[in-house]
């Protein structure tokens, strides 16, 4: 067994047995010792789609951070989708002639942008709504896996996103806050589920199955989600990607992280706004 995945099932059993958040210094161990492309390479790899949330701001690095996943997603892209805010449409378009362009509109629906708008503080809106964005967007993907993307990332190393069998790789970082957790495990019911770890990261893969489990109702479930959430902490949105990867976790063979062979890209550049 690599180092790796003896400090993640060492991690987890720590985390599941004591009842308590994995120590900083040990999360860090983990986290730089993930495997580098764990999935490997074979000739049958379910294709996926891109899809990356941008604005102007982003559109000067956006062509480098294509172009590398492009380059080294060894999945192959049936398309990459931008999405934007209406103001930056027409830019977009005519920097981006040959990639599909989408509005923050198109994809969430005018209910949804409503209740986050009703919701959410002011200074919190315009990052809830792009994670809203890629989670409705992934939902309702044909797509085996969507792989989401910040603009300013660029990947450095062929990497296999999900197999043939729909096993796939999920990025973690060393971040971990309770609350995120909790909201979790107590909305969707899946306690006991959290790996100890945190799933947000500048790039992850969704498949679209199971966020159809988390809002079946599409765009109902997430406006009733977005109503149960307390903003006022600010932690309401990251505890998504936590329990989605709790759903995977219980699904056979959805997800790597049962045989603790969860990675992350080290090499991974990029350049925070």
């Amino acid at each position: 067994m690599r180092l790796g995945a003896l400090l993640d099932k060492l991690s987890l059993t720590f985390h599941h047995k004591m009842g308590m958040p994995i120590p900083y210094f040990f999360r860090m161990l983990v986290d730089f010792t993930q495997a580098e492309n764990p999935l490997g390479d074979s000739d049958d790899l379910p294709e996926i789609e891109v899809l990356i949330p941008c604005t102007t701001k982003d559109f000067e690095i956006l062509p480098y951070s294509l172009k590398s996943v492009l380059e080294n997603s060894l999945n192959p892209i049936s398309q990459v989708v931008l999405v934007t805010p209406e103001k930056f449409l027409v830019e977009a378009k005519q920097r981006f002639p040959d990639l599909k362009v989408a509005t923050d509109e198109q994809v969430l629906g005018s209910q949804v942008i409503e209740q986050v708008v009703k919701s959410v503080p002011l200074s919190r809106r315009g990052w809830t709504l792009q994670q809203l964005i890629k989670m409705s967007y992934s939902r309702n993907s044909k797509a085996t896996g969507v792989l989401l993307w910040d603009a300013d990332t660029i990947l450095t190393k062929p990497t296999t996103w999900i197999n043939s069998t729909e096993t796939q790789i999920l990025m973690f970082s060393h971040e971990y806050h309770l609350p995120y957790v909790r909201n979790a495990e107590n909305y969707w019911e899946v306690a006991g589920k959290s790996r100890g770890m945190s799933f947000v990261t500048h790039h992850q893969l969704m498949q679209p199955q199971v966020l159809k489990e988390m809002f079946p109702q599409g765009e109902q479930s997430i406006i009733e989600w977005i109503e149960s959430c307390d903003w006022s902490t600010g932690s309401a949105f990251r505890n998504i990607t936590h329990m989605e990867h709790g759903f995977q976790i219980d699904i056979p063979n959805k997800s790597s992280s049962e045989f603790g062979e969860i990675n992350q890209i080290p090499e991974e550049i990029s350049s925070e706004a």
